[in-house]
């Protein structure tokens, strides 16, 4: 049986939270959170963009900022309700 698809939230969340713990390699998410490399180059832009993941090119990782780790709280809010709401 196939395990449901996860919204792009889902995904953002996850990626959101490894990298609260440590900076990541692109790879290491790819492999890590079982996404492709085009989404995941994707998602990771989007994030650029929006200031909420840095990009090291010396050491080529990915690391949170300031509002990643505001979007992670609220993210993980939203899904507590949620999950509050439906439960499983």
């Amino acid at each position: 049986m196939n395990a449901p698809k996860r919204t792009r939230h889902e995904i953002v969340l996850e990626i959101l939270a490894a990298l609260e713990i440590e900076p990541h390699r692109k790879t290491e998410i790819v492999y890590g959170h079982n996404l492709g490399f085009q989404p995941a180059g994707k998602i990771l832009a989007d994030l650029q963009e929006r200031g909420m993941v840095a990009w090291d090119a010396k050491s080529r990782l990915f690391s949170l900022e300031p509002a990643g780790q505001k979007a992670l709280t609220h993210l993980r809010k939203g899904m507590e309700l949620i999950e509050e709401a439906i439960p499983a």
